[in-house]
């Protein structure tokens, strides 16, 4: 099993991490952790090639990164492992990363979190734009991570309702 968690660049993004490792944990999952930056993308104008630029933008984005997931490792199981090999720094827009790596990765969970308050059925554009694009179960990690007291799990015989039939009692 594997869990991909999406991150941020902000402070928010630690509790949704936090949750990804405490559910690998429960589950004996592999984690993946990717963190989308949209670069701008030359529409209508005949301009060189920009490949090299957005590399090195990635590059240089890629340590900072990695260096907030260990910090946000603080305090959990995996305080002090290093998870600079689990990350990937993606160009493009949030959700159709996420998607993406998803189905690359062939992840069984996508957890995301938001980056500000929102009500409580007003997901962000990311958030939004995830639903309607992945094809991967979702979990949405709101605030510091709780242990379930319950699980809804679904009972409609697909592999991923099976899945979380046989996962439940972990939590």
């Amino acid at each position: 099993m594997r869990i991909l968690v999406g991150i941020d660049e902000y402070p928010e993004s630690a509790a949704t991490l936090r949750a990804g490792i405490e559910l690998c944990e429960a589950l004996g999952a592999e984690l993946s952790i990717v963190h989308a930056v949209a670069l701008a993308q030359p529409a209508a104008f005949d301009v060189p090639d920009l490949s090299a630029v957005r590399g090195a933008a990635l590059e240089k984005v890629q340590p900072e990164i990695c260096k907030r997931v260990n910090e946000w490792t603080g305090g959990t199981a995996w305080d002090g492992r290093d998870l600079g090999s689990s990350v990937a720094v993606v160009a493009g827009r949030p959700a159709q990363v996420l998607s993406a790596q998803a189905a690359e990765l062939s992840a069984d969970i996508i957890l995301i979190g938001p980056h500000r308050k929102h009500g409580v059925f007003d997901f962000g554009n990311t958030m939004r734009n995830t639903f309607a694009a992945a094809h991967t179960p979702i979990w949405v990690q709101v605030g510091d991570w709780k242990r379930p007291k319950k699980i809804l799990a679904p009972i409609d015989l697909s592999p991923v309702a099976k899945a979380a039939w046989v996962a439940s009692p972990n939590f």
